[in-house]
Protein backbone atom coordinates (compact mmCIF):
# COMPACT_ATOMS: atom_id res chain seq x y z
CA UNK A 1 0.00 0.00 0.00
CA UNK A 2 2.52 2.59 0.61
CA UNK A 3 4.47 2.31 -2.38
CA UNK A 4 1.56 2.82 -4.19
CA UNK A 5 0.90 6.21 -2.30
CA UNK A 6 4.20 6.82 -3.21
CA UNK A 7 3.91 7.23 -6.76
CA UNK A 8 0.47 8.41 -6.48
CA UNK A 9 2.84 11.15 -4.73
CA UNK A 10 5.29 11.21 -7.06
CA UNK A 11 3.21 11.47 -10.15
CA UNK A 12 0.65 14.00 -9.00
CA UNK A 13 2.25 16.00 -6.36
CA UNK A 14 6.50 15.71 -6.19
CA UNK A 15 6.62 15.58 -10.19
CA UNK A 16 4.63 18.73 -11.18
CA UNK A 17 5.69 20.48 -7.74
CA UNK A 18 9.77 19.94 -8.91
CA UNK A 19 8.81 20.59 -12.68
CA UNK A 20 7.29 24.66 -11.46
CA UNK A 21 10.13 25.02 -8.95
CA UNK A 22 12.66 24.13 -11.79
CA UNK A 23 11.22 26.24 -13.85
CA UNK A 24 10.53 28.84 -11.54
CA UNK A 25 14.48 28.99 -10.50
CA UNK A 26 15.57 28.47 -14.33
CA UNK A 27 13.76 31.65 -15.30
CA UNK A 28 15.40 33.99 -11.97
CA UNK A 29 18.94 32.34 -13.38
CA UNK A 30 19.74 29.82 -11.04
CA UNK A 31 21.22 27.15 -12.81
CA UNK A 32 19.86 23.61 -13.63
CA UNK A 33 22.37 21.64 -11.29
CA UNK A 34 21.80 24.20 -8.65
CA UNK A 35 18.35 23.89 -8.98
CA UNK A 36 18.33 20.01 -8.69
CA UNK A 37 19.50 20.13 -5.72
CA UNK A 38 16.12 21.76 -4.24
CA UNK A 39 14.15 19.10 -6.54
CA UNK A 40 16.50 16.33 -5.19
CA UNK A 41 15.59 17.02 -1.44
CA UNK A 42 12.01 16.91 -2.52
CA UNK A 43 12.48 13.15 -4.15
CA UNK A 44 14.19 12.15 -1.16
CA UNK A 45 11.65 13.38 1.28
CA UNK A 46 8.88 10.93 -1.11
CA UNK A 47 8.94 7.88 1.30
CA UNK A 48 8.17 9.88 4.07
CA UNK A 49 5.19 11.28 2.92
CA UNK A 50 4.37 8.00 1.76
CA UNK A 51 3.97 6.88 5.34
CA UNK A 52 2.32 9.92 6.41
CA UNK A 53 -0.22 9.39 3.55
CA UNK A 54 -0.73 5.85 4.75
CA UNK A 55 -1.69 7.15 8.55
CA UNK A 56 -3.40 10.09 6.87
CA UNK A 57 -4.78 9.83 3.60
CA UNK A 58 -7.19 12.78 4.29
CA UNK A 59 -3.88 14.70 4.84
CA UNK A 60 -2.74 13.84 1.11
CA UNK A 61 -6.11 14.66 -0.57
CA UNK A 62 -6.10 17.70 1.09
CA UNK A 63 -2.75 18.72 0.01
CA UNK A 64 -3.26 17.31 -3.75
CA UNK A 65 -6.26 19.56 -3.75
CA UNK A 66 -4.41 22.47 -2.76
CA UNK A 67 -1.91 22.58 -5.28
CA UNK A 68 -4.14 21.27 -8.16
CA UNK A 69 -6.35 24.06 -7.29
CA UNK A 70 -3.88 26.59 -7.12
CA UNK A 71 -4.49 27.38 -3.65
CA UNK A 72 -0.76 26.98 -2.68
CA UNK A 73 2.06 27.62 -4.70
CA UNK A 74 5.10 25.59 -5.63
CA UNK A 75 7.28 27.23 -2.56
CA UNK A 76 4.91 27.27 -0.13
CA UNK A 77 4.15 23.43 -1.16
CA UNK A 78 7.80 22.93 -0.75
CA UNK A 79 7.81 24.15 3.07
CA UNK A 80 4.55 22.27 4.00
CA UNK A 81 5.35 18.51 2.12
CA UNK A 82 9.72 18.77 3.01
CA UNK A 83 10.26 21.82 5.70
CA UNK A 84 14.09 20.04 5.55
CA UNK A 85 14.26 21.34 2.22
CA UNK A 86 13.79 25.09 2.65
CA UNK A 87 17.76 25.47 3.28
CA UNK A 88 18.33 24.14 0.33
CA UNK A 89 15.80 26.14 -1.60
CA UNK A 90 16.77 29.09 0.55
CA UNK A 91 20.46 28.64 -0.67
CA UNK A 92 19.36 28.49 -4.42
CA UNK A 93 17.15 31.48 -4.04
CA UNK A 94 19.82 33.46 -2.89
CA UNK A 95 21.72 32.84 -6.41
CA UNK A 96 18.53 34.26 -8.30
CA UNK A 97 18.16 37.22 -9.62
CA UNK A 98 16.16 39.59 -7.59
CA UNK A 99 12.15 38.54 -8.45
CA UNK A 100 12.24 35.09 -6.77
Amino acid sequence: MQSILALLISTFLLSPLQDAITRKLTAAGVSQAAAQNVTQCVTNAAPQLAGRAVQDPVWLLDQLWQYWAGGVGPEAMLAKLAPQCSNAFEAVRKLARPGI
